[in-house]
């Protein structure tokens, strides 16, 4: 028996069952037991507490900041082996960039089995009363504030203010503009943080939005 701990829900989730099941079905030799965590949170801390405990499970899903950590700990077993002389394994199927995290010191020891995306919605029906077209959403920083400071001149049906942005809690997000700003987070051998030059920027951007326009929260 395989045991594979993962830690998505929702839709997802349901698709690692269904893909679990399938696979099952497909052979009777190896029978994968899947293990739901509730979160990537609860998967690592479980894995932790394992390889104190000395059982681990077999295969674990882990968000990708995570890979290095646990790879340079000795924790993970690198996959290469496992594929490289495999005729039903095509490694070229495999998007470069989904593996950039999956590596560390030039192997690989995870396979990404999804990737997220930081999406920014926007609402129509306030583009349209701040005289905006909602048919052209802003394409750069520039349009994007400009655009909220639009939809912060408008009162709600009570009075109330309306915020031009709100963005969520997570550091995900400034990650997100630090690399569209043409910066990286950390140098390439992960010795040195070098997020301020690219993220300086941004976070003045930020900054104004919240004291000197008003549009953020």
């Amino acid at each position: 028996m395989v045991r594979f701990w993962y830690g998505l829900g929702g839709q997802i989730g349901e698709v690692i069952v269904e893909q679990i099941a399938k696979f099952n079905a497909s052979q009777d030799e190896i029978f994968v037991e899947g293990v739901f965590q509730q979160s990537y949170n609860g998967v690592q801390e479980k894995f932790q507490a394992a390889l104190v405990g000395g059982d681990v499970p077999e295969i674990v899903q882990i968000e990708i900041h995570g890979t290095p950590k646990f790879a340079s700990a000795g924790a993970l077993t690198p996959l290469e082996p496992f594929y490289t002389n495999d005729p039903e394994f095509n490694a070229e199927d495999l998007v470069p960039a989904g593996l950039l995290n999956q590596r560390w010191e030039g192997q690989v020891y995870a396979m990404p089995i999804n990737r997220s995306t930081p999406v920014l919605y926007y609402n129509k029906v306030l583009f349209r009363e701040a005289g905006l077209d909602p048919e052209q959403p802003p394409t750069t920083w520039a349009e994007f504030r400009a655009a909220a400071q639009k939809i912060a001149q408008l009162k709600t049906a009570e009075g109330e203010e309306v915020y031009g942005f709100l963005a969520g809690p997570s550091w995900w997000y400034f990650e997100s503009m630090v690399w569209s700003n043409g910066g990286e987070i950390m140098n390439a051998d992960l010795t040195d943080l070098t997020f301020a030059e690219g993220g300086a920027e941004p976070l003045q951007l930020w900054t104004d939005m919240i004291h000197q326009d008003k549009t953020r929260a």
